[in-house]
């Protein structure tokens, strides 16, 4: 056969022309060009479902409605759209957010990123070169086919959709009909080779694929077709006839075709008679089995029933490899690597012993070299006692790679190890390490139930306080009888069934395990022997057994919980010795400060009392009215000081828990007015106006007349303190709702936000620096506080700084209690 198709030369040309065409597919594919997000199909609505740039205005879960006037049911027919355009193209956009419709004009962006752009070149350049090095090693005909299948496949992954405006508009064009072509006889080329390479060359299967062959070509004539029309007219009805061609033609019969090539494959293994011939196909179909039906399950069926693959598009390109790879073995050398071996494990051996028996040599070689003169044997001798202390390190290394890679383990232990203690050295509090622990365990190691149990102190007891899957045991606890354990709990306790033979664990009672849903307990236990909590497993949802790796991870996990459970409360209890610390530090200089000030006040009114009583003496034929304004004088202050100690011994009554308070019928207006003439001289001496608006109707309240005087006197002193020289203090009453009101209004200073909380609190006096020399023994307002809240009373404060404060005192009206 000195055809084109079988003539070295040839081939050789025709794929030189083929590589340079994918090299242009390759420069399309790089500039293709989509949304800056990704959208999921729902009953003919797009939903935005990820934001791959931040830049675009449109959030997860929009509704896209509109692009650029289109209607599009599915990702498709916009990656079609978008083919026709370049990156940093704008298009408009209508969507539906948050019940309203919005319009947005969006940036294009490259569909593939740089990494999957050098996956494409790179396995569709070694598709090229593996058909190539067979058709060299080989010119049997199941080498041809094999060629041309790996060289359309080539053609597929590299002139992939992509954009159509690069370079000449034709060639464009025509690299997609050539990309439709090779995907129609891709799988039609494999199905020949599969056929010529067991021997099937009956007359009955050449006319089955003379029937493939022609399906596939009017196939791919009228995709092209179609294709050519979506892409000239550029009509949602165009671009809707070429995607329901492909999606509901084209994909059904590609996986015709890969169901009958697995067809063949496992009828002819099965019929299989010599051993040769079966180590072929246990090669095919390994690499089938990776490949192409990989492929089927994970990216063409999720296609066509659910709109989307199921894994990346650059993953599924270099799974397709390990088809063409498999067969380059199988027809060029299939004992080049044995996959009985492989399927059977014993290539860990096979690698263990090769390396070893190359470092024996090496060793024995680069002794004999270095020490001229020795006897043989020592070198020999030498070599073969070092290569015995690798061996077995070396084999458990090997092993565990290979059992990890290819076998059982659904995680990367030292890895998974790692990101899990990351998370629990992070954790500053027991109720996040427990949802950390129990959400990445979960994750690692799939169960059916897991539980974080704290044991609460000083209760001894049990709890639940994060799980999944434990729901009956919320809100129940058990009692933690450490004395009377009949173990030290310093390893996991676990049903035997449940557990990979070999691992080290306490047996458990078969009754209480099953009755709770627990396979695996790990005691949370301190290096000092203190039980912080348990993390408790059900049965893994795989149905599988826990595995050494599985018991090591957990293991770590329990010991570094436990530290990080010694280090949270200690922490805890330092910042609660580093707060009462300061607590106390605050409450001394706030004391020393109150007695300050208790000595001025104290001071302040005697040195009054005393000077106008020598002035009465000295002066004892002064004028009556004289003498009785400094009588008024030696009266106010005489009354200024009985608030002053009456403030004190109160405030140490409250303190300390004895303060009674006498309740009676009192009349509010009339006491309101009574204080106010008792506060007439410190208004006077302080040179502030008070403005009196005092309710003429009766108002009666139950309360101790004493206590509510010496609050409205606190108030009204507090405001006095706070005011400026000639300003008011307007004081009215009134009543609201339910309550009778003292409400006291000055021009004072006023008071900053963040203070209106901790005025109330004794002792507490202004951080405003402008004030902080204004005297007074910061217990004024605690006094008021506490008598309020003794008569089920309220206090509402209003101020703003510079312009004065509001003080209401709010009692409940005895009038409407009676009514």
């Amino acid at each position: 056969m000195k055809s084109a198709f079988k003539n070295r030369t040839a081939l050789i040309i025709i794929d030189a022309i083929i590589f340079l065409l994918c090299i242009f597919g390759v420069y399309r594919v790089a500039l293709k060009a989509y949304l800056p997000f990704n959208v999921t199909s729902n009953n003919s609505y797009l939903i935005i479902s990820e934001l791959i740039t931040e830049e675009a205005q449109v959030a997860v879960k929009d509704t896209i409605l509109t692009i650029d006037g289109y209607e599009f049911r599915n990702w498709e027919e916009i990656e079609l759209y978008t083919d026709g355009k370049n990156i940093n193209d704008n298009v408009n956009i209508s969507y539906f957010k948050s019940g309203q419709i919005a319009y947005s004009s969006v940036s294009l962006i490259n569909y593939y990123s740089v990494f999957e752009v050098i996956i494409i070149a790179f396995v569709s350049a070694l598709f090229i070169f593996l058909s190539i090095f067979v058709v060299l090693k080989s010119d049997e005909d199941s080498a041809i086919l094999f060629h041309w299948a790996n060289i359309s496949l080539a053609m597929v992954i590299a002139m992939t959709s992509a954009n159509y405006t690069v370079g000449p508009q034709f060639l464009s064009r025509f690299l997609h009909m050539l990309f439709l072509l090779a995907f129609c006889l891709t799988p039609i080329f494999f199905m020949h080779f599969i056929s010529n390479f067991i021997g099937w060359t009956n007359k009955t299967y050449r006319f089955v694929l003379l029937m493939f062959y022609s399906i596939g070509i009017i196939l791919a004539g009228f995709l092209s077709y179609s294709y050519l029309l979506a892409v000239r007219n550029l009509s949602l009805e165009s671009i809707q006839h070429y995607i329901s061609i492909y999606n509901f033609i084209f994909r059904p019969f590609l996986l015709l075709c890969i169901i009958g090539i697995t067809s063949v494959l496992i009828y002819s293994f099965i019929i299989a008679k010599d051993a040769i011939t079966s180590k072929k196909l246990k090669w095919l179909l390994f690499g089938f089995l990776i490949g192409p039906v990989a492929f089927a399950i994970l990216w063409a069926f999720p296609l066509m029933f659910f709109g989307y693959p199921l894994m990346p598009e650059y993953l599924m390109h270099l799974l397709l490899l390990s088809f063409p790879v498999s067969i380059a073995i199988a027809i060029v050398k299939y004992q080049m690597m044995d996959i009985d071996l492989i399927l059977r494990r014993s290539m860990v051996y096979s690698i263990v012993v090769g390396g070893l028996i190359l470092t024996y040599i090496l060793l024995l070689t680069l002794i004999t070299d270095l020490v001229k003169g020795i006897n043989d044997t020592i070198p020999a001798v030498i070599a073969a006692v070092m290569v015995a202390f690798l061996l077995q390190p070396v084999k458990n290394k090997v092993q565990k790679f290979v059992d990890k890679k290819f076998f059982r383990l659904e995680y990367d232990y030292r890895e998974a190890q790692k990101m899990f203690l990351d998370e629990i050295k992070n954790s500053n509090d027991i109720k996040s390490l427990a949802d950390k622990i129990v959400t990445q365990a979960d994750a690692l190691i799939p169960v059916e139930k897991i539980g974080f149990f704290i044991i609460r102190q000083p209760e001894n007891r049990v709890s639940i306080l994060a799980h999944k899957g434990f729901e009956i045991l919320i809100g129940r606890s058990l009692k933690f009888d450490e004395e009377n354990l009949k173990t030290d709990l310093s390893i996991p306790v676990a049903l035997d069934d449940e557990v990979e033979p070999g691992v080290v664990i306490e047996s458990a009672d078969l009754n209480v395990f099953k009755r709770w849903g627990m396979v695996l307990v790990f005691p949370i236990k301190s290096p000092s022997g203190v039980f912080h909590a348990f993390l408790v497993l059900g049965t893994k949802k795989s149905g599988a057994r826990y595995y050494q790796e599985d018991i090591d991870l957990l293991n770590n996990v329990a010991a570094n919980s436990a530290l990080t459970i010694d280090r949270i409360k200690l922490q805890k209890e330092l910042i609660i010795e580093h707060l009462e610390a300061e607590r106390l530090e605050e409450l001394n200089k706030m004391k020393s400060l109150f007695v300050s000030n208790v000595t001025h006040e104290l001071k302040t009114p005697l040195s009054s009392i005393k000077i106008f009583t020598e002035l009465l003496k000295e002066k004892a034929g002064c004028e009556s009215e004289k003498s009785q304004e400094y009588l008024d004088i030696i009266e106010g202050e005489s009354d200024r000081l009985k608030r002053l100690i009456d403030n004190v011994l109160d405030f140490a009554k409250i303190e300390r828990g004895i303060k009674t308070y006498e309740m009676s019928v009192v009349d509010f207006n009339h006491l309101s007015l009574e204080v106010l003439n008792m506060m007439q001289y410190q208004f006077k001496i302080s040179k502030i106006n008070l403005i009196m608006d005092i309710g003429s109707d009766e108002s009666f309240i139950t309360a101790d007349k004493d206590a509510v005087e010496e609050a409205m006197m606190n108030i009204l002193s507090n405001a006095i303190k706070y005011s400026e020289q000639n300003t008011s203090i307007t004081v009215s009453t009134f009543k609201r709702n339910s309550y009778v009101c003292f409400e006291v209004v000055d021009e004072g200073y006023g008071i900053s936000e963040t203070e209106l909380d901790d005025i109330f609190k004794p002792y507490y006096r202004t951080k405003d620096t402008n004030l902080v020399k204004t005297k007074g023994t910061g217990l004024g307002l605690a006094i008021v506080k506490d008598i309020l809240d003794a008569h089920n009373g309220k206090i509402i404060v209003e101020s703003s700084l510079g312009k004065g404060s509001s003080f209401t005192l709010q009692f409940p009206n005895e009038s409407s209690n009676k009514k």
